[in-house]
């Protein structure tokens, strides 16, 4: 079996058949081989390919037995899915598909997986907040309020990529609530999560926490923290 092949075979929507006639041909330097052709993919901007590649390695690794790296390779499709999404409904289907993974991962022992998987949602339930109607808006602030929460419950401040985009959330979803009237069970609500993510964001958020190359933006999270803090501390 040959990555052709394989890639072929996703393309035409019968991977799992030839998985199922010849997986005893799969091999864990054919599945690496797949999950390259999605760095190169990446690194090109091919996005089409990327995604077709992401999907056949998770499904390669599945075959092989390796669920670390078939998760990994799923988390890879869904921020796909995410950087090309545009809708309301878009953004829903990554946050699901996401926030399912989050919970493999977790049963997995695969943390490391779950914390990115879970910060994929939240990113997807915050993003979804401009796509939505306006009488939508309130219940996504809410909703992207509990999924930042649950990504801080597995944070890992190793993944540096990873704990940036989630502090960045953090701020940004807290800013979004604190700057919006809402219903007053809306709101019941949202207050009793920002104070929840006042205390992760003293728990986690180091004081000289900054972004890479980013002062204006280090400095403008470093406000709404404050503010967060002072409000819901």
């Amino acid at each position: 079996m040959t990555v052709d092949e394989l890639l072929q075979a996703g393309a035409e929507g019968r991977l799992s058949d030839l998985l199922a006639e010849r997986g005893h041909e799969v091999t864990p330097e054919l599945a690496e081989e797949v999950r390259n052709v999605f760095r190169q993919a990446t690194g090109s901007g091919d996005g089409n390919l990327a995604f077709l590649a992401a999907g056949v390695a998770a499904q390669v690794y599945l075959t092989l037995g390796d669920r670390y790296n078939a998760l990994l390779n799923q988390i890879d499709f869904q921020q796909l899915a995410f950087m090309a999404a545009n809708t309301l409904e878009e953004y829903s289907n990554v946050r699901e598909g996401s926030a399912q993974l989050r919970t493999m991962a977790s049963g997995t022992g695969a943390q490391d997986l779950a914390f990115r998987a879970a910060v994929l949602a939240a990113d997807s339930s915050f993003f979804a907040i401009d796509a939505a109607p306006a009488a939508e808006r309130d219940s996504l602030i809410v909703q992207t309020l509990r999924d930042v929460l649950e990504a801080c419950a597995v944070a890992d401040e190793s993944q540096s990529v990873w704990f940036e985009r989630l502090v960045s959330l953090l701020a940004a979803s807290a800013n979004a609530a604190m700057s919006v009237l809402m219903s007053d069970d809306e709101e019941r609500e949202a207050k009793e999560l920002l104070k929840k993510l006042a205390a992760e964001a003293d728990r986690l958020v180091p004081v000289e926490f900054a972004y890479a190359g980013d002062p204006e933006k280090t400095s403008n999270t470093a406000a709404v923290l404050a503010t967060l803090s002072d409000e819901y501390g």
